[in-house]
């Protein structure tokens, strides 16, 4: 399974805290990497905190009673000359609907890797029964995307054990596998003994401490000898420790629990962590959308009254998905696809109105469904198990069920949540609407509307949907401007009797009151408002753009002193509709910006990047590694055998790797006949390049390997056990090259006289209204400056990047000061690591200018704002030298300028005035 850029970027940033280790204490680490950056900061925010929760201190007498000690922990888990005894713990946020499980599964081998284990115990913590069962049903299957990444981590060499198993466990089951237990934590926790009793002296157990010794913090017999629980054995091995759902497990009982078990290392998955977890890295949900994972926005419409609107609303809502994806799938540009409601009815009680055989019924008898479309799926009846709803020859295309579905139950082709149990304060309709959401290995469709998912549910009061939905969106991880525009508020749909059927909704720009309401409001409603009295005597009131809000609020009030309070509402959000419309619509021309490329000649092909840079160019990466890369230096590579973390010691013809904190043993059998050749295909089966060729990367390790023995004096015994070090080496060394010749290429390509650079402009980035309206998470300014000219209106202006509120700052300064120019005629805020943004290369990545624009006379133009800090950073020279090269072979149709708030005398006003009358 190919991981997704933010699931390789988390497990990038777990494996640096974890290296780190080696020459740091758990906060120091943790410092290290969270003040990495300003980008790392402003993703953690205030989860940005560091909590030594597991420290022995925190331990209850109850514990300490048992045989251990205060300092029983830190004696078995402290690192040589530390004074603290505390073992590392972090969680990872990412939100629901991100794939946190397949990230724990690849990250027990980093993990693993970086204590120098071989085959480590791993205790894998769910925070229910169900979701435990349903994650060791997918451990255990071999064809699972989790249980792969395992058997390609260990070599096939895995056991998965539900708790109930675990008597089944062997010596050599440990020894020689990567051996994972799924528990649940009440499990674990000593006071309950009702369903597992972890804690009891078995007989089951007793082959394994044939070599364990008694340590502090282990249950003890009478004769000061261990227990034969499997508590203690966990202890003796001290395990990794996965935690789902880990703001779950944050209480003092809890943390006992963890105590208890001597972890080597815990990790906790959680869509909302709190500050106590220790977060080490965020993903946004903007980045799940970015990968294709979940379907945003959620266009969501609301009934008060009828609940047979809202189903009808939804049946509607499918058939024209269904009918789009037919056409795309007729022409060719995607698969096959059939559209699904998730239908919520009532639970069943005395006071129900829509149980489940209510629903059912209406949709046989009055919507006139086929009852082979329409599976229920709740506690007592299952009519999905065994039925895959993606298969073209499904039938079922609607879906009833009460409480949420199954956890891990995905289905790409869910794209309709309809509820007719009302939304407040229902966390299953939450639940089911994340259902809709995702998307897992689906890939985004043509057609707009296919990218979006659907809810239609009962509300009590105007908005409150609307709210639930954000506040549930925020509960599983969304930050709150992300929760916002997450959720899209539509209209909603009036049920129009019709004899054939057809067009049963329409969204007039109106509003008709009843013929005593008009009477009684016609002489009181504002000059600005404008009334028509219908023949019937009711009277319908038009709804335009340019209707003041005080005029606005005073028909609401009118209304709503009439009771008509849901009208009110509706005639509100049409005037907030229109106003957006009109203000959305920017600038009257141009109606779209054409912004050229850069681009370079080779070989009679165009090269647009860096990348097609180095292809063309013919940078050979194999020649740079043997040239620049063939040994390590001094000091680069080194072994500790007595220290950190290992310990490699003789015993018999047997060299045997060590936890330096306890008695486990990580490498059996390892013999002292290991020759250089068999350390060289070890690395070579766990290194690879889509550059390099096998054969190719096998000679370049050999040089390397055959320096270390015969030069550097280490043994292959060594360099073997401290295989992964090496490795990482040997990748550092493959990314510098790398990069050495993607510079040399991109230097050679785009500024050398042999490839002069040219502007496409058939090729030409194309900007027009559309644009940024897919970026369904897409963080807009929402201060109180007006803007005028601004490409896409007043309110789609992606937010700027200032540390104050509403990203205001230096660089929304310098937009103030461009919307304000005689000379512009509308501007962009050019959206950063977007495709559908401006850009121009770089050596390693894309530049996208922060902003970009028409002048009045027509000529384009592309500003990057710096910090004075950063003004002779290599990062703004490179960009500086791309975007003036840009202008300069586009024969003056283009202009480009670093501005900065203080460039040599010149402030911003005055560096645009040069820059617009160049």
């Amino acid at each position: 399974m190919q991981l997704k850029k933010y699931q390789n970027d988390t497990l990038g940033v777990i494996k640096e805290y974890f290296a780190a280790l080696g020459t740091k204490t758990p906060e120091e680490a943790y410092k290290a990497i969270t003040e990495s950056s300003l980008d790392m900061m402003t993703r953690l925010g205030n989860l940005r905190h560091y909590d030594e929760l597991l420290l022995q201190r925190g331990v209850s007498e109850d514990w300490r009673s048992e045989g251990s000690s205060k300092d029983g922990l830190q004696a078995s888990n402290t690192r040589s000359g530390e004074s603290n005894g505390d073992f590392p713990v972090v969680s990872i946020r990412v939100p629901t609907g991100g794939g946190k499980t397949i990230i724990a599964a690849h990250a027990v081998k980093i993990i693993a890797e970086a204590q120098g284990r071989e085959y480590p115990l791993v205790i894998w913590f769910a925070p229910s029964e169900a979701i435990r069962r349903q994650t060791a049903e997918a451990l255990k299957k071999p064809k699972h995307p989790y249980r792969q990444a395992l058997d390609e981590a260990f070599w096939g060499n895995v056991r998965i054990f539900d708790l109930d198993e675990v008597a089944t466990m062997s010596p050599a089951d440990l020894e020689g596998n990567a051996c994972i237990v799924v528990a649940t934590e009440q499990a674990f926790v000593k006071k309950d003994k009702a369903k597992y009793n972890v804690y009891k002296h078995s007989e089951n157990f007793e082959q394994h401490f044939a070599t364990i010794r008694y340590e502090e913090g282990m249950d003890a017999l009478e004769t000061k000898t261990p227990k034969f629980s499997f508590v203690n054995l966990v202890h003796s091995r001290h395990p990794i420790v996965i935690v789902d759902e880990a703001h779950k497990m944050a209480s003092e009982l809890s943390k006992e629990t963890l105590r208890r078990l001597a972890p080597s290392a815990v990790l906790g998955l959680s869509a909302t962590p709190d500050r106590g977890n220790n977060t080490l890295y965020s993903v946004h949900a903007k980045e799940l959308f970015d990968e294709q994972m979940i379907k945003l926005p959620i266009e969501l419409v609301e009934f008060r009254d009828q609940w047979e609107q809202a189903v009808f609303a939804a049946i509607a809502k499918r058939q024209e998905l269904e009918k789009l994806a037919d056409a795309e799938l007729a022409q060719g540009s995607g698969g096959y696809l059939r559209p699904l409601v998730l239908f919520q009815a009532q639970a069943k009680t005395k006071t129900a109105d829509v149980p489940v055989e209510v629903l059912k019924r209406f949709l046989v008898e009055t919507a006139k469904i086929p009852e082979k479309e329409i599976a229920v799926v709740t506690g007592e009846q299952k009519e999905l198990d065994g039925i895959d709803v993606n298969d073209p020859k499904c039938p079922v295309r609607y879906i009833i069920t009460v409480q949420a579905l199954k956890e891990g139950w995905d289905c790409p082709a869910a794209y309709v949540l309809c509820s007719v149990a009302n939304i407040s304060s229902n966390k299953d309709t939450i639940q089911l609407l994340g259902r809709v959401m995702r998307q897992p290995n689906a890939a985004r469709r043509k057609t707009p509307q296919l990218n979006r998912s659907y809810a239609f549910v009962m509300s009590k009061a105007f908005g409150s949907a609307a709210a639930e939905f954000a506040e549930g969106l925020r509960k599983r991880g969304f930050e709150e401007t992300e929760a916002m525009s997450a959720i899209v508020p539509v209209q909603p749909v009036f049920f129009i009797d019709g004899e054939d059927g057809e067009n049963l909704f329409n969204q007039p720009d109106s509003v008709t009151v009843s013929s005593e309401v008009y009477e009684a409001i016609a002489n009181s409603l504002p000059d600005d408002i404008e009334v028509t009295a219908n023949p019937n005597g009711s009277g319908t009131i038009a709804v335009e753009a340019d209707i003041s809000d005080e005029s606005a609020s005073k028909v609401a009030n009118l209304l709503h002193e009439k009771g008509q309070t849901a009208l009110a509402a509706q005639f509100l959000k049409k005037v907030a509709r229109k106003k957006s419309e009109k203000a959305d619509a920017g600038p009257a021309e141009p109606v779209k910006m054409e912004f050229p490329k850069l681009c370079a000649a080779v070989q009679g092909e165009f090269c647009f990047d860096a990348e097609e840079a180095q292809e063309l160019a013919g940078e050979d990466l194999c020649k740079e590694l043997e040239e620049k890369h063939a040994t390590l230096a001094d000091g680069e590579f080194e072994i500790k055998e007595q220290g950190d973390r290992f310990v490699l010691e003789l015993n018999g013809n047997e060299i045997k790797q060590q936890f330096a904190s306890g008695q486990m043993t990580f490498l059996q059998e390892l013999k002292t006949e290991l020759a250089p050749g068999d350390v060289v295909n070890a690395l070579a089966a766990m290194t690879r390049h889509n550059a390099l060729a096998p054969r190719a990367m096998r000679g370049w390790i050999a040089g390397i390997v055959n320096h270390l023995v015969a030069a550097k004096g280490f043994a292959p015994e060594q360099l073997y056990c401290f295989r992964y070090k090496l490795r990482d080496r040997l990748y550092s060394h493959i990314a510098e090259a790398v990069r050495t010749a993607r510079e040399k290429a991109y230097q050679e390509v785009f500024f050398d006289d042999a490839h002069p650079a040219e502007v496409d402009v058939e090729r030409a980035f194309v900007l027009d209204k559309t644009l940024y309206r897919n970026q369904a998470l897409l963080k807009v300014y929402r201060g109180s400056y007006r803007f005028n000219k601004h490409f896409l209106g007043t309110h789609r202006i992606p937010e700027f990047d200032g540390q104050l509120k509403y990203g205001e700052g230096e660089e929304f300064e310098c937009a103030k000061l461009i919307d304000a120019h005689g000379k512009v005629k509308t501007w962009l805020r050019n959206l950063d690591k977007c495709e559908e943004s401006f850009w121009l290369p770089l050596a390693h990545a894309r530049f996208f200018p922060d902003f970009a624009g028409v002048l009045d006379d027509g000529r384009l133009f592309a500003i990057e704002y710096k910090g004075a800090h950063l003004r002779n950073a290599k990062d703004t020279l490179e960009k500086d030298a791309i975007g003036r090269l840009w202008a300069e072979r586009s024969g003056g149709r283009c202009l480009y300028a670093t501005v900065f708030m203080d460039n040599n005398g010149l402030n911003v006003q005055s560096q645009l005035d040069r820059l617009f009358a160049s």
